[in-house]
């Protein structure tokens, strides 16, 4: 109780409110990623971390003119935004940040096999059409979209996968939601198994020192009898993914 007591008297502004729905168990209601990343980037930059305690600066806002610190926490949430992207982890972009200049942080947080990314998720048009008027006559490339049941299903279907080979061997497999589903398609991490990253890679040149990759992919059900794709509701049969209780 006297640290919450503490926490209430230090606190300024809109702090309190945040203090007591975290009490409350409503931390969540109204705060979205985006707010996460920002108040990462307005930590650091208002009161950098530092080795000793108390770190040197407390608070940027008595020692830095107003532009500068605008400009400053502007670069510090698009730097937060760019890692995110590549390492939604904030279990090691909180520790890396006190560790490592700001500066320094997309060095020790990048993109991981083993750690899922969110994936690029297309948007549904009327036509042809408005995909050119979109593109503005720049240069694009296309390609089928093999999930035939997508717009049944709703929500997109849910077949784009994340297979991550990792440097002990093992391979994972997320879902675009990042869960975990390499429990539902062991076959495929058989065949992975067994193709090797050659294989993967349809048989091109693999550079020297690569031993992990990401594969950015989607499965569907395959007929072997008759060679072709079967419909989604056939894949959707399969166990669903183990929930750890």
């Amino acid at each position: 109780m006297g640290v919450i007591k503490r926490l209430m008297v230090a606190a300024r502004g809109e702090e309190i409110k945040f203090i007591i729905r975290g009490l409350q168990g409503k931390l969540r209601v109204g705060l979205a990623e985006q707010s996460v990343i920002c108040a990462l980037a307005q930590a650091v930059v208002l009161t950098p971390p530092a080795a000793q305690l108390p770190p040197p600066v407390l608070d940027a806002v008595v020692t830095t003119n107003a532009a500068k610190l605008q400009s400053d926490l502007a670069e510090a949430t698009e730097t937060l935004k760019q890692v995110v992207s590549e390492c939604p982890s904030y279990d090691l972009i909180v520790p890396a940040l006190l560790q490592f200049p700001l500066g320094q942080l997309h060095a020790h947080c990048h993109l991981t096999p083993g750690i899922p990314v969110q994936p690029m998720l297309a948007k549904p048009t009327k036509g042809i059409s408005e995909v050119l008027d979109r593109l503005q006559g720049r240069e694009f490339t296309c390609e089928y979209k093999y999930d035939g049941e997508r717009a049944q299903v709703g929500v997109g279907g849910m077949r784009e996968r994340q297979v991550h080979k990792l440097p002990d061997g093992s391979i994972k497999i997320f879902s675009r939601n990042s869960e975990d589903n390499t429990n539902k398609y062991p076959d495929l991490v058989k065949t992975l198994h067994e193709v090797g990253m050659r294989g993967v890679c349809d048989g091109q040149s693999i550079p020297e020192g690569v031993t992990t990759c990401i594969l950015d992919s989607e499965c569907v059900a395959w007929d072997r009898e008759q060679n072709k794709i079967l419909p989604f509701q056939v894949l959707s049969t399969r166990a669903r993914k183990v929930v750890m209780g």
